[in-house]
C-alpha cells in the first residue's frame, strides 16, 4: 500500500513538474512552484526528487515511453510506408498536443538534453526510414531526396512544439500539421504505387491521447 502511494505521489509530481516546465522552461521552473501545484511541501518534494534535474530525467523517461509506445502501435500498421510515416506524425503532434508529458520531454530535449533519453530519437529515424523506402519503392517522386522530405516532416512537427502555448489544448493544432503535411505529399506523389488510406483506428494515438488529466498516462 505504502509503495502504490508512494508511486502516485510520484506520478502526480512528474506530471506537475512537466506542467511548470512547459509553461516556464528549465530555469523559469522552480521546485516550489511545482510542490505548490501539488499541495505538497517543499521537503516532500525533495524527497522522492532531491534536485531538479531529477525531475527532468524523469519528464524525459516518461514523455519517451509515452512515445516509444504509440511508435510500436504505427510499426504494425500494414502496406506503403507512406502510411506509416503519416500515423508517426498523427500519433506525435497529437502528444505533443495533448499530453504534457510529452510536451515537457520535447521542450527539455532543447533546454536540458538528458544522456540516453532523446525524445526525437524516438521517431524521426524511422519516420527517414520509411521515406527512404518508400523513394525506393517508387512512391514519391526522384526529387526532393528522402532526407529532405524528412527534414520537412521533423519541420512541421517543431512548428507545433514551437507554438505549444498558443496551440496546446486547442482542437486544430495537431490536424493542421497534417493537412500540411498531406499537401507536401501530394506534390511529391509519383505515378508509381499509391498508398490506401488510413483507416479510423490507424488514426488515433492511442488510449491515453486526447486526455489532459495527470492520470492518463503511466
Amino acid at each position: 500500500m505504502a509503495q502504490e502511494r508512494a508511486t502516485r505521489t510520484r506520478r502526480a509530481l512528474v506530471h506537475a513538474a512537466a506542467e511548470e516546465f512547459d509553461r516556464r522552461g528549465y530555469h523559469g521552473a522552480s521546485l516550489a512552484a511545482i510542490s505548490q501545484t501539488v499541495g505538497m511541501s517543499l521537503g516532500a518534494l525533495t524527497f522522492h526528487f532531491p534536485t531538479k534535474d531529477r525531475l527532468v530525467e524523469a519528464i524525459h523517461a516518461l514523455g519517451l515511453s509515452m512515445t516509444q509506445r504509440e511508435m510500436a502501435r504505427v510499426d504494425e500498421i500494414p502496406g506503403c510506408p507512406m502510411r506509416r510515416v503519416r500515423a508517426t506524425l498523427v500519433a506525435v503532434t497529437r502528444l505533443l498536443q495533448d499530453e504534457v508529458v510529452v510536451r515537457g520531454a520535447a521542450r527539455l530535449g532543447v533546454e536540458r538534453p538528458c544522456p540516453g533519453y532523446a525524445w526525437t530519437a524516438t521517431w524521426v529515424p524511422k519516420t527517414g526510414e520509411r521515406l527512404e523506402q518508400a523513394h525506393s519503392a517508387g512512391c514519391l517522386r526522384p526529387e526532393p531526396a528522402p532526407e529532405d522530405v524528412t527534414a520537412l516532416a521533423v519541420g512541421l512537427v517543431a512548428a507545433l512544439a514551437s507554438g505549444l502555448h498558443s496551440w496546446a489544448g486547442a482542437p486544430n493544432g495537431a490536424a493542421q500539421v497534417i493537412l500540411g503535411w498531406d499537401l507536401v505529399v501530394s506534390a511529391l506523389r509519383s505515378d508509381g504505387p499509391a498508398d490506401e488510406p488510413l483507416r479510423a483506428d490507424e488514426l488515433s494515438c492511442g488510449p491515453g491521447c486526447g486526455r489532459r488529466s495527470r492520470g492518463s498516462a503511466e
